[in-house]
């Protein structure tokens, strides 16, 4: 057993003082699984910790980002790592820096730890975003988290909750069975929750039936009415074939031809930037046209250009939308011979 020094002596006996115990079990209790096996003979770096938890906690984000600096340079192992992590992620979090929160988080997992909320937190914000394959793999990341634990009410309420919004995301994807089993999951821990009767209803909708859609938006309205418009808006959308998630939207007379005709006239700017690796400029020429081509879209069209020995490749992002599926196939088919030297088009999800 590895001797302690005095300053190790000193931290161990301030660590199991009795204020500092209280704050650390509140901690745990919070976020138990991934801060108990972090620094486990490190008392002086856990108390930083608590320090750093303290003032984020308390909104104090400057102060608890300078505590959370210190512990940087004591992560040792994995499970350090994935503590000091998750808890930069949860300090963004705090300033609402969502894009810093999803890095942190997700980076936080790359280690492997076993606490569900920063799995959660990606999750939904990958989902929010259309980004469904990756909520989808956090969604699953999460439930794994929950399914190991001591279960208990709050647990059980969280978990019925997951696998309800596991069973959306994969509806947008149009895995339906899938979504059916996902909302039996759910059931079968909580048998009433807020907000699953939505997400039946749009499945239903989605699976073209009419009945049961219609049948479960009535319940939503007798039981959750401030959910209904929302909800009876979609499933009437994806019903009428409106909804350009679940159908093909019609386009006007020439669409194609009025993009790639654009596209070969602004060709030589686009080289030009993307030699000179400006890809940002780029971006913001190609995006706003790809929302002019496609109206039904409200949120920005995405796509990739990967530099490739003798042309460009450029991947559209389709989010899993029929509409957005059959579009850029007919667009993609109607690319003019004149670009094909110099560049490849294609999507991805």
């Amino acid at each position: 057993m590895k001797k302690e020094t005095f300053a190790e002596k000193l931290a161990r006996k301030s660590f199991e003082s009795a204020g500092v115990q209280r704050s650390w079990k509140v901690h745990v209790q919070a976020f138990g699984p991934i801060l108990e096996p972090a620094f486990a003979e490190d008392f002086q770096t856990r108390i930083h910790l608590i320090n750093a938890l303290n003032h984020i906690s308390n909104r104090d984000l400057k102060t608890g980002l300078k505590k959370l600096q210190l512990i940087e340079k004591a992560c040792e192992t994995d499970a350090d790592k994935a503590a000091f992590l998750f808890c930069m992620g949860l300090c963004m979090e705090m300033a609402n820096m969502k894009e810093e929160m999803v890095s942190f988080y997700q980076n936080s997992g790359e280690y492997g730890h076993s606490f569900y909320l920063p799995y959660l937190k990606v999750a939904k914000a990958a989902h929010s975003d259309a980004v469904f394959e990756i909520a989808e793999k956090n969604y699953v990341r999460a439930i794994q988290c929950l399914n190991a634990i001591r279960s208990n009410e709050q647990n059980q309420i969280i978990l019925a909750s997951v696998y309800t919004n596991y069973a959306s995301c994969l509806t947008m994807m149009h895995r339906y069975k899938e979504a059916e089993e996902a909302l039996q999951s759910s059931r079968e821990i909580l048998p009433e929750q807020c907000g699953r009767t939505s997400a039946e209803a749009i499945l239903e909708a989605a699976k073209g039936e009419a009945g049961k859609a219609r049948a479960l938006t009535e319940k939503i309205l007798e039981q959750e009415p401030a959910l209904y418009h929302t909800a009876n808006k979609m499933v009437n959308d994806i019903l009428e074939k409106k909804h350009p998630h679940f159908a093909p939207m019609a386009l006007p007379e020439g669409w194609k031809a009025e993009f790639w005709n654009w596209f070969i006239s602004n060709e030589a700017i686009f080289l030009k930037n993307l030699e000179a690796q400006d890809y940002a400029a780029v971006f913001q020429m190609v995006q706003p046209k790809l929302k002019e081509v496609f109206p039904f879209m409200e949120r920005n069209l995405e796509f990739a250009i990967e530099p490739r020995e003798n042309f460009y490749q450029i991947t559209f992002a389709d989010f899993f939308m029929i509409s957005l599926t059959c579009a850029y196939k007919e667009l993609i088919e109607a690319v003019p011979p004149s670009l094909s030297a110099r560049w490849r088009f294609d999507t991805a999800r």
